[in-house]
């Protein structure tokens, strides 16, 4: 069954038209694999992390750099929260501090 559309051409003012196909339709549809292209990737990233060798890595305080495949960055550990009330208030400052510099820093790096 094939359908004609026939439009005028606004520069030549020519009749023109275009004979389309059930063929050509189908032929410019792609097919997916939307298990293959979307979820296994996701998966094998999910068993990576919700292993038990990441769990008891974790639990062991040893870096799991190596088992997850990802590059050592030095200097990153393991974050602890923080109970003593005067250490909290140094950190806090130290934050702020780190923030300012940055701001100051940031302003004319841009050319503001």
């Amino acid at each position: 069954m094939a359908k004609e559309i026939t439009h005028k051409d606004n520069i030549t003012g020519n009749v023109l038209s275009n004979k389309i196909t059930h063929e050509d339709n189908i032929n410019n549809y792609e097919e997916f694999d939307y298990i293959t292209d979307f979820y296994m990737p996701i998966k094998d990233v999910e068993d990576k992390y919700s292993s038990p060798t990441l769990k008891r890595l974790r639990e062991a305080k040893i870096d799991a750099y190596e088992y997850l495949g990802l590059e050592k960055v030095e200097g990153v550990g393991e974050i602890k929260k923080i109970e003593d009330k005067a250490e909290l208030a140094e950190a806090k400052k130290t934050v702020g501090q780190h923030l300012l510099d940055f701001a100051k820093d940031f302003i004319p790096s841009t050319g503001i």
